[in-house]
């Protein structure tokens, strides 16, 4: 896993801990700017818009800088290759981590490809309203990774444990969890 996405996972996980304030904010044109202020909803609503436009194979339903970096299991694609030309469908589990600060917003979840659940780990990161990040990491059964993606498909949510937060006494701050990640 590279440093960055070490580092937003941590920063994600911590901004989902404690994450507050709600918007009912949402993305009416499709390929209109990002909010500025997009706040955890308003992410969520944006990784949301990237499933969907991967599933029907049209990058043109995203706000996307002009010099958007994607990638794909490490390698550097362009946006429509790979996945975008085999994914089936959304899966049943879903799991974001919202890092409003960042501008930052990761997903793990199955997703659908020649009959069988995948799972994915994405991350989007999103600046002056456009998505100039997509780093996206698949876990096929029978590789690398998890080895039972059928029953987290199944089960369809992520365990509990991922919703409790620490005491505020024992949490670390951002840039302890960020150094952490980095080092």
């Amino acid at each position: 896993m590279r440093p960055t996405l070490r580092a937003l996972a941590f920063s994600a996980i911590t901004a989902a801990a404690s994450a507050a304030g709600y918007s009912t904010m949402q993305l009416h044109a499709s390929t209109g700017p990002i909010p500025l202020n997009c706040d955890r909803a308003c992410l969520e609503g944006v990784m949301n818009q990237y499933l969907a436009a991967v599933v029907a194979h049209d990058p043109k339903r995203l706000p996307l800088s002009e010099d958007v970096m994607y990638t794909e299991n490490d390698q550097i694609l362009k946006v429509g290759d790979g996945f975008w030309k085999t994914a089936a469908g959304l899966g049943n589990y879903k799991h974001y981590f919202a890092d409003p600060e960042g501008g930052q917003v990761a997903f793990m979840g199955t997703m659908q490809e020649a009959g069988a659940a995948l799972l994915l780990s994405l991350r989007l990161r999103i600046e002056l309203g456009r998505i100039t990040e997509i780093e996206s990491v698949y876990f096929r059964s029978g590789g690398a990774g998890p080895n039972n993606i059928p029953a987290m498909d199944q089960a369809g949510k992520a365990d509990e444990k991922w919703f409790k937060a620490d005491p505020s006494a024992k949490r670390l701050y951002r840039q302890q969890m960020i150094s952490i990640a980095d080092g």
